[in-house]
């Protein structure tokens, strides 16, 4: 049990053995264990740290590894081209298990040869009952988007996909994923790392009919501005681009220079273009099928974070959520308290430490903004928070102000505050989560303005 070819030797006769058909093997190994028996396993209450550290000494893979480096099969560059292409695989296996979806009937079949009558029952009743209710998967951010993709390219063949490793490799962060597996590389694109050049396809497909989704990771800012946001108005409404930009954004994971900004404002700023930004998997799917059949350019922010964070229901089938809506998340009359993206969650965290009713408003969609859900909410409570992760100067929440002092001034209790990123790039690893919007720092501004 610690040494690895005596372990291989042995399994290999056993193996050997077994496809011969002959008798069954019981393998006995003895070894070591050294890490914790489970997750709340504290191994150093039951044996001592000289004790492990003398068992650390014979570890096998450590043995395996001298013993293959003295005869010149192993080396450290080899060690990290396996270590990437088995970490690859693990990957590639973890996102099909997820993606995976089991036939629920399966949850009663095989318990006997032959179903028994009660359980027949059963399982029609359980059917019946998801039939009527709809059928859900628990999925994350990033798995829904995929969801959502591949439902519909299914239904409507004018709609393609396009980006940087969009394609082989599934995207950067896999939203991607199994694409070009079953649509081909005709909609399912790879693209130069040029994505000026990427959006500029993109518009010239959706001018002739196309509906392409481009994924970026930076800006491609001038075929936006200069382009996709005004061919309907140079035109005069001879031509549309009915496209959807889908672009990770934001801070929290510690990622490269130009990777953690958050840059929804540029494109909020542009006429004729349209910017949606959800917080949950659920908000995810619906509000990108609407996108995607939306018949102007949407910029569909994605933040990073959230791919992973957390699972929720998400029906599997279609349904839309309309651009232009923003959710109340809960009920209150001592404050408002407005942010979109990754910040709703850090302003969830932030309420459960107030001593005051907040209502929380998920925008959704920035542009075209739910002004009403907004004025409603402020005329009831008199105070605002504000919270985003851009700069503060000229970020989103300053328009919020100016419409909130236009509609509904006079219902103000106190001045509208902003919890907001600094007017700094955004710092790398270390500082950036000073720099990021926390509970702390919201909760605080909601306890200032409720007490002013």
């Amino acid at each position: 049990g610690r040494e690895v070819l005596a372990m291989y030797v042995a399994t290999r006769d056993a193996l050997s053995k077994a496809r011969k058909g002959e008798a069954p093997t019981l393998i006995e190994a003895f070894t070591y264990r050294l890490g914790a028996h489970t997750t709340s396993d504290d191994p150093t209450k039951y044996r001592k740290k000289e004790e492990v550290e003398e068992w650390e000494k014979k570890d096998p893979i450590k043995r395996f590894r001298i013993y293959l480096e003295k005869r010149g099969i192993w080396n450290k560059e080899y060690e990290n081209e396996i270590t990437n292409e088995i970490s690859h695989e693990i990957e590639k296996a973890v996102e099909e298990a997820e993606a995976f979806k089991p036939n629920m009937e399966n949850m009663f079949r095989y318990v006997y040869a032959e179903m028994p009558q009660n359980l027949k029952e059963q399982m029609q009743e359980f059917l019946a009952f998801m039939k009527k209710r709809g059928k859900t998967m628990k999925l994350n951010m990033v798995q829904t988007i995929n969801l959502a993709l591949h439902e519909e390219m299914e239904r409507d063949s004018s709609v393609l996909v396009m980006g940087e490793d969009v394609g082989v490799n599934g995207g950067v962060f896999r939203a991607t994923h199994g694409l070009i597996e079953k649509f081909g590389s005709d909609r399912v694109i790879d693209t130069p790392l040029a994505e000026s050049g990427t959006i500029g396809t993109a518009i010239g497909m959706a001018v002739f009919g196309l509906k392409p989704i481009a994924e970026i990771h930076f800006l491609a800012f001038n075929q936006m501005v200069a382009h996709a946001s005004r061919i309907r108005y140079r035109s005069r409404g001879a031509y549309h681009c009915s496209m959807v930009i889908r672009s990770p954004y934001g801070g929290g994971v510690k990622a490269l220079e130009h990777h953690s900004e958050a840059v929804a404002s540029f494109y909020i700023h542009m006429p004729g273009m349209k910017v949606v930004i959800p917080s949950s998997p659920y908000d995810a799917k619906g509000l990108l099928l609407s996108s995607i059949r939306d018949p102007d350019p949407v910029f569909f922010f994605e933040h990073k974070k959230l791919y992973r964070a957390f699972k929720e229901e998400v029906p599997d089938g279609e349904y839309t959520i309309p651009l232009g809506e923003g959710k109340k998340l809960t009920q209150g009359k001592d404050i408002t308290v407005i942010s979109w993206g990754a910040m709703v969650h850090v302003c969830k965290k932030a309420i459960e430490k107030v001593d005051a009713e907040v209502e929380l408003i998920d925008l959704r969609t920035l542009s075209p903004l739910d002004e009403n859900i907004i004025i409603d909410s402020v005329k009831k409570t008199g105070r605002v928070v504000i919270v985003h992760e851009e700069p503060k100067t000229l970020g989103f929440g300053a328009e919020i102000i100016a419409r909130i002092n236009e509609k509904a001034l006079l219902h103000l209790e106190a001045p509208v505050k902003r919890v907001t990123g600094y007017d700094v790039p955004v710092p790398l690893l270390k500082l950036e989560e000073y720099y990021l919007p926390d509970a702390e720092r919201v909760a605080y501004a909601i306890e200032e303005v409720v007490g002013f």
